[in-house]
């Protein structure tokens, strides 16, 4: 027994001093700028923050002159003139990701991009005051309750224009829409409908909206050239502008 233990101090002692001798790890975090973006690594390692930041700011110029758009000597630049034939790894890489993930998304990567980046410029266009500037624009210029609810009609498609969205359209015209069917007395079941129905008419027609970029996916016919058939939304419109233009009083 006590051989044992005996056996056992020296191997606890032994597992210490070589834990002593591994080199001390603690996290460490960088951050800066790469490829027209921030980036932030926090990591336990044993390298100092700087050899870090050197390190990605080195593949960042690699990158560069690999991929860059903006640097007329970078590898793709050449492409794109006609200028080379040859790809380096970088490309390859990229290439590759990309056909993968086409793939696995059954060929619908591209219109998902080009969703999102519509609906970015949508929240631009609300950031630096455009929605705000179209939802005043319309109040100032509604005089009457035929006028109140052909100006929701527009406020909501405008907005839909603006945002490729329907839903996002309808959220954002909300509440001036509600500021002007109690200032007219327009029934909120109406003002509600006449939302519903604009934004849905104006996201159907819309050729960089998402339905007619999946629809023009799916067929391999272009958006545009679909927008002429689009006879449910066309009717649905008239059919709404007849009834507020003609039957705007009826109540039920």
């Amino acid at each position: 027994m006590k051989f044992s233990a005996y056996r056992l101090v020296l191997l606890l002692a032994a597992l210490l001093c070589v834990a002593g001798c591994r080199p001390s790890t603690h996290y460490v975090t960088v951050e800066g700028s790469v490829l027209g973006t921030t980036f932030r690594i926090k990591a336990r390692t044993t390298l100092p923050a700087d050899e870090i930041y050197t390190e990605v700011m080195a593949l960042d110029e690699e990158m560069k002159h690999s991929m860059s758009i903006f640097d007329e000597t970078s590898l793709l630049s050449r492409i794109n003139r006609g200028e080379s034939d040859s790809l380096d790894s970088h490309l390859i890489y990229n290439i590759l990701a990309a056909d993968s993930v086409s793939r696995l998304s059954d060929g619908m990567y591209d219109i998902t991009v080009i969703s999102i980046i519509v609906a970015c410029i949508g929240a631009l266009v609300k950031e630096h005051g455009g929605i705000q500037w179209l939802i005043e624009f319309i109040h100032r210029r509604v005089k009457s309750k035929k006028g109140a609810q052909l100006g929701i009609a527009g406020l909501v498609a405008a907005v839909d224009v603006a945002t490729a969205n329907n839903t996002v359209a309808i959220v954002m015209s909300g509440s001036i829409a509600k500021e002007i069917s109690e200032e007219y007395h327009i029934d909120p079941r109406r003002s509600a409908s006449l939302l519903d129905i604009f934004a849905s008419v104006m996201q159907g027609i819309l050729p960089y909206g998402a339905q007619l970029l999946y629809a023009s996916a799916g067929t391999g016919v272009a958006a545009l050239e679909i927008v002429p058939y689009m006879f449910y939304c066309y009717l649905m419109a008239v059919c709404a502008i007849v009834f507020i233009l003609f039957f705007s009083g009826r109540e039920k």
